[in-house]
């Protein structure tokens, strides 16, 4: 059964409410000007705007008090950085294989991050401003990404060095080393 608007009687019920669209719009606008303080629009804003002048304020704060902490606890924080970038470049390694493309090495020390198309410098220049960049932006870029292996490969440290010096041709391409024991290839 169809019930009518419970205000003016003439239109039907927008789904629970007791009003048509019309009159619940109507009612809603009444009941925020009797209720300022208790409107929920214009709280978010004023939080916002609280926010956003504290919000400069609020980070020197935390970043000063990093910093103490980081001063006071050298080894401490050298420990967590290095556990970071190790869980990083564990993820980084997990996503685009564990052994060597070329000669299928498993070692992970002596696994490389290699771009496939050899631009590495140009990305890490756009990223950080120079060409040396930092070592974190190839692990975030690496997890961010659907596919990682359309631009990263995973190499040993001879086959990425081989292929830096031969004109991005490893020397481990042109023999068959697939056949031999502990490689993965």
């Amino acid at each position: 059964m169809i019930k009518p608007c419970a205000r003016c009687k003439i239109g039907v019920r927008c789904y629970s409410s007791a009003y048509c669209r019309p009159c619940g719009t109507q009612v809603m606008k009444e009941w925020r000007k009797k209720h300022p303080t208790r409107n929920q629009a214009t709280q978010k804003k004023s939080d916002k705007k609280r926010w956003t002048a504290d919000r400069a304020k609020f980070t020197k704060k935390r970043l000063a008090r990093h910093h103490r902490w980081r001063d006071a606890h050298p080894e401490e924080a050298k420990a967590q950085m290095r556990q970071k970038y190790a869980n990083m470049r564990d993820s980084a390694l997990a996503r685009l294989g564990t052994c060597c493309a070329c000669c299928g090495e498993t070692h992970k020390t002596m696994l490389e991050i290699d771009h496939i198309h050899n631009d590495g410098a140009i990305e890490r220049k756009a990223a950080s401003g120079n060409a040396r960049g930092h070592r974190s932006f190839i692990y975030t870029n690496i997890r961010g990404m659907l596919d990682p292996n359309e631009r990263y490969q995973i190499l040993c440290s001879s086959c990425n060095k081989s292929k830096a010096r031969n004109k991005g041709v490893c020397e481990h391409k042109t023999e068959d080393r697939s056949q031999e024991v502990g490689f993965c290839a």
